[in-house]
């Protein structure tokens, strides 16, 4: 017996930061794609082809100053099948080219067009009536990075939230007493050379793997741990994952990433959480209370909109020397897109969840 189930067609209007697009592709059963691209988006569109998993065509329009121009070209473009059902993204891209797209689409397919978009939250929505579809999609961190054209040239760790390495998880209980250090203003200053600083009280015995003391000294054999402040974003990684509980498998993560422009600069970055079209950019801080204020707190957060921008990108400041809270100056210079945090684990884990649309 034939299948009479139509396949699907997405097509997609392509604008500097497609998550949308690639959101439809990744979730619903898209058996081919149609990418609108003005020439100033092409180069993103390119990347895209890449990334959808599926055939995909690529149209470049340059003359879409007048919706009629859209109208008229859009279904030789597309050239949808009897057999077929349209799903028109409306997200993002220039509108003249959303609304013509429709306008075409919609007087010629009628009840075999529907049209998405994502919704502020990251979720994907039925354009018509406004039901929820998909509350998210598999994304990962290199998909942002490759919009931008950059790319992943390390990173300590990465997979799911649900999955982080065990050594972490058991290193966490010697990073809280670190951090409970800094936050009462003591100092963790670390020894470069050897790798360790001085043993904070109470610490958990026996000690995790990586870990031992050597007199009054804390020493790790992980690479790092102690002399680029690793334990830390260990922390920061190990907190989230324990505080998105079961949906920590629904989240993409990157730990200590190094990130290569197209211009062959590069840059880190501590810790990357992705959930569909949610960015959650942390940045930890083992430092002293004054350090990595004002003008380093705003480098950092354009450098990590410069990579993974987007209306749900966050960036997270951990920063434990702050002590309860960040300062009042540096929170009221911060855009609304940052969050300063200081030793308190619970507003850390609040901030996560609400970066990732799970508060």
């Amino acid at each position: 017996m034939q299948d009479s189930t139509p396949k699907q067609v997405l097509v997609g209007i392509v604008g500097h930061y497609p998550t949308s697009i690639l959101v439809c592709a990744r979730i619903l059963d898209i058996q081919r794609v149609v990418l609108l691209c003005t020439p100033q988006t092409e180069g993103v569109g390119l990347v895209l082809k890449d990334q959808v998993g599926v055939p995909c065509q690529l149209v470049v329009w340059h003359d879409h100053n007048g919706l009629q121009a859209v109208v008229d070209t859009i279904l030789t473009d597309v050239d949808p099948q009897p057999d077929e059902q349209v799903i028109l993204d409306i997200t993002g891209g220039l509108k003249t080219l959303a609304i013509g797209a429709w306008q075409g689409l919609v007087a010629a397919l009628h009840h075999r067009l529907m049209g998405v978009y994502l919704g502020p939250g990251g979720a994907l929505y039925d354009a018509r009536m406004g039901d929820l579809l998909e509350p998210t999609a598999p994304l990962n961190p290199e998909d942002y990075l490759a919009w931008h054209g950059a790319e992943v040239s390390g990173a300590a760790w990465e997979g799911a939230l649900d999955a982080i390495p065990e050594g972490y998880r058991q290193r966490a209980l010697v990073g809280d007493r670190l951090r409970a250090v800094l936050a009462s203003g003591g100092d963790v200053s670390p020894n470069q050379k050897k790798n360790s600083v001085a043993a904070p009280a109470r610490l958990p015995l026996p000690l995790p793997s990586g870990l031992r003391l050597d007199g009054n000294r804390l020493v790790s054999e992980v690479r790092g741990y102690f002399s680029h402040h690793g334990w830390l974003e260990e922390l920061a990684v190990a907190l989230a994952a324990e505080g998105c509980g079961p949906q920590a498998s629904e989240v993409s993560a990157a730990c200590n990433l190094s990130i290569m422009g197209a211009d062959a600069a590069s840059d880190e970055a501590d810790l990357v959480l992705v959930r569909g079209a949610r960015v959650v950019v942390v940045e930890a801080k083992a430092r002293g209370a004054k350090a990595g204020a004002g003008a380093d707190i705003l480098k950092r957060a354009r450098k990590a909109e410069r990579f993974f921008a987007g209306s749900s990108t966050q960036v997270i400041f951990f920063h434990p020397a702050w002590g309860a809270e960040a300062p009042g100056p540096l929170r009221d210079l911060v855009g609304r897109n940052v969050t300063l945090v200081g030793a308190s684990t619970t507003e850390y884990v609040a901030a996560v969840r609400r970066g990732l649309g799970l508060a």
